[in-house]
């Protein structure tokens, strides 16, 4: 059975896809899955680093000391993060300008520009993150899951 080096100084207590899983060792390989999240990593232990199998590009963590960090030149630049924003708000922007010829007084479709202008908002912003999602293999039901676990574990009124 593999086992990680008593040297080691990586910390298993949290995954660094859901950060509410817990890292162990899979029996039978070489490998570390998150009992939450199900994700696959593989150990680098002489550089702190745990990867992600089977993702496309690759997606690596390093361990800090204090936590998982992503290293250089892996994930997001800031020209994705501009043009993450500017596809969200131009075309917010853009549809936002029907105000201007927008219905005069209060006629049955004095609604529709704020309407129209909100929904242009949520789709964009909703298909960014969905982008987002699908980067990182990230399950957003198993997230909230554990959330609603967590909430409900830590709360007093069920104990």
């Amino acid at each position: 059975m593999y086992s990680l080096p008593s040297d080691r100084f990586l910390d298993l207590s949290s995954c660094p896809v859901c950060r509410l899983g817990r890292l162990a060792v899979m029996p039978l390989m070489e490998v570390l899955a998150c009992n939450l999240c199900r994700h696959i990593f593989e150990v680098d232990s002489e550089r702190q680093m745990v990867g992600m199998v089977g993702s496309a590009p690759p997606l690596v963590w390093q361990w800090d000391g204090q936590g998982w960090a992503s290293p250089r030149g892996q994930g997001f630049s800031r020209a994705d993060l501009l043009v993450g924003v500017v596809l969200v708000v131009f075309p917010t922007l853009l549809v936002g300008g029907s105000w201007i010829f927008r219905p005069i007084g209060t006629g049955p479709l004095a609604w529709f520009p704020a309407f129209w202008t909100g929904l242009t908002f949520v789709t964009h912003l909703m298909g960014i993150l969905s982008i987002l999602v699908s980067y990182y293999q990230f399950s957003v039901m198993t997230f909230l899951k554990s959330l609603v676990q967590s909430v409900l574990r830590n709360t007093k009124l069920f104990h």
